[in-house]
């Protein structure tokens, strides 16, 4: 039962024995531990049923292991301090039927300080970061939530491909993200901490609310945001004020992957809220780098597309904003593009340097972010083979997933100098479609 609690189990990599387990809150989603590895912290999600007729609270469970994993105690940090009314007001998406905040806010990702005294939360879907007090693990609060805010690609810097017709044309478009990070990873700077997020994006696509929703023209100048559902959950499209974008705008969008509930909808109501004058993505196809305030101190822009479009490891003609298991330039365009998801950080001959994972299209890209303010992009290296098309190898002739080489990095972990067996610093990437893991020597 995805809404029963769960569990954490501690294993002992030394023989792959049980070492102990520990109670959680419903639906846990991430498993991590603080700096200090006294302390096992774990996003608990809490999702609805699809009808919303349960709709769990979400959380934050600390899991105490300094006696011991045989002797884990957990203790879990919700959020029924929080007003649903009062967090809209600050710009936190809170729209579930008839939801409180504590049944709203669903936790995604959770990291620990350096110093694991405070953590910090991802809310993917209500586009926030939480901030958590950790410092007695066994009564653990969550202190402060922090709207992200929107970001306008109409500004300069901010440029995407949001149109899929096959060319790469990354442009200014009258358009908004939600940030919406996954993963978060914090780092020290100065005796400051920062946190850097990967802005996934993510929708909630449920019977009862179904976000997902497809720009497109009805005839006669007039266009809808169609529900992208196969016609099967209880919300119905939404109408776009036409008049709120210059002439040819939403001709040259249509097909983009838009949220049917954009921000100025936040009633918690899931009858029909259009029309709707501005159109918001999922995701900012960017990062993010935060202070311990939830400040933003850096937006990476419209570097992630220019990125891949430069590589000489994704062909254009093919790669360029590419599906994870398919090839054809565009293919993500209208919706999340390269897609970020996770996110390691690491520090070498005393600089700190970020890697992200660019879901759909692939590969790693590495930045340097020593200094916050001005964060410098190193590298990317892309191990996918765009020579193969890994829907038709792996679908139609029965190919292994890995045929086309390393597709969906999800899971990204660094090893220092200090901890490698090569005596050179490594990333480890788990690939979700591919099934593969990679190690990169950092050179």
């Amino acid at each position: 039962d995805p809404r029963a609690d769960g569990r954490v189990a501690l294993y002992d990599t030394s023989d792959d024995g049980f070492a102990g387990s520990a109670p959680l809150g419903p639906l846990p989603d991430l498993v991590k531990f603080t700096p200090d590895g006294n302390t096992v912290m774990v996003a608990n999600e809490g999702e609805p049923a699809s009808d919303y007729t349960d709709d769990p609270e979400g959380s934050v469970s600390v899991v105490d292991v300094s006696n011991g994993a045989g002797n884990a105690s957990s203790a879990t940090a919700g959020f029924g301090n929080f007003d649903a009314q009062s967090l809209r007001e600050d710009g936190v998406r809170i729209f579930g039927p008839g939801a409180s905040a504590a049944e709203d806010l669903e936790p995604e990702s959770v990291v620990a300080a350096p110093d694991s005294q405070t953590a910090y939360v991802t809310l993917q879907e209500n586009n926030a970061v939480g901030k958590i007090d950790i410092s007695d693990t066994s009564n653990p609060e969550i202190t402060d939530i922090f709207p992200l805010g929107y970001k306008d690609f109409s500004k300069p810097g901010n440029e995407l491909d949001a149109v899929n017709d096959g060319q790469v044309d990354i442009r200014n478009e009258p358009l908004f993200g939600m940030y919406q990070p996954d993963v978060i990873e914090t780092y020290e700077v100065g005796g400051e901490t920062y946190i850097v997020a990967a802005n996934e994006g993510d929708a909630r696509e449920y019977d009862a609310l179904f976000e997902t929703g497809i720009l497109t023209d009805t005839g006669g100048g007039d266009f809808r945001i169609v529900i992208d559902d196969d016609g099967e959950s209880d919300t119905g499209d939404v109408d776009v004020d036409e008049s709120a974008f210059s002439d040819g705008v939403l001709s040259r969008l249509d097909g983009l992957e838009v949220t049917a509930r954009p921000p100025s909808f936040g009633e918690g109501d899931v009858s029909d809220p259009g029309p709707v004058s501005e159109l918001y993505l999922f995701g900012g196809r960017s990062y993010l780098i935060l202070d311990s305030d939830g400040q933003q101190v850096f937006e990476s822009g419209d570097q992630f597309e220019q990125i891949v479009r430069n590589s000489d490891d994704v062909p254009n003609d093919i790669g360029f904003n590419a599906d994870d298991n398919e090839n054809g330039i565009d293919e993500e365009s209208p919706a999340a593009g390269p897609e970020p998801e996770g996110v390691a950080i690491g520090e070498i001959d005393g600089e700190v340097f970020a890697f992200i994972g660019f879901e759909e299209v692939g590969g790693v890209a590495m930045f340097d972010v020593t200094d916050p303010e001005t964060p410098s992009f190193v590298d990317y290296s892309n191990t996918r083979d765009f020579d193969i098309d890994p829907e038709t190898a792996i679908e139609d002739e029965g190919e292994p997933a890995s045929v086309a080489g390393d597709l969906a990095p999800e899971g990204l972990t660094f090893v220092p100098a200090t901890d490698s067996p090569s005596g050179d610093p490594l990333l480890i990437v788990g690939y979700e479609v591919s099934g593969t893991t990679a190690v990169y020597s950092i050179a």
